[in-house]
């Protein structure tokens, strides 16, 4: 989603729409540490938030997301 970003004014917003946990790639949350996870989540923050992005997550309820590790 960030790469979509390249070249957006201050202010872009990104969504994020998920229906359960991230079990796949890079942010994979089935295997690895919640400790390794939160680290490239928060780097991932970082790097909207210092681009003067915006961030939002839409989960369905219930769906085991670990929304807490995700920010």
């Amino acid at each position: 989603a960030l790469g979509m970003l390249q070249g957006a004014p201050p202010g872009s917003k990104i969504v994020v729409l998920t229906d359960g946990l991230a079990n796949t790639g890079v942010g994979a949350l089935e295997d690895a540490s919640d400790m390794a996870a939160s680290e490239f989540y928060g780097r991932t923050a970082a790097q909207i938030k210092n681009a003067g992005y915006a961030c939002s997550v839409v989960a369905i309820k219930g769906s085991q997301c670990k929304m807490e590790v995700l920010g």
